[in-house]
């Protein structure tokens, strides 16, 4: 099946700590454009790949 994959990253790069190395997206577009899978097991800013901390999170969310 032909498809693009958006926003590629290597687990090594992302988890140093772990003894990991993976080619992996964020987001495939299959179908023509016409589906588009997320992944979406942690938090991370879209903009800058950084991973959002759980409890900065939070708390925004309970201070609004």
């Amino acid at each position: 099946m032909t498809h693009i994959r958006l926003r590629k990253f290597n687990t090594s790069d992302t988890y140093p700590e772990q003894n990991l190395n993976n080619d992996l997206c964020q987001a495939v577009v299959t179908h023509g454009g016409k589906t588009v899978w997320l992944r979406g097991q942690c938090p991370q800013n879209l903009d800058d790949f950084h991973n959002i901390l759980l409890k900065k999170t939070l708390n925004s969310f309970l201070k609004s």
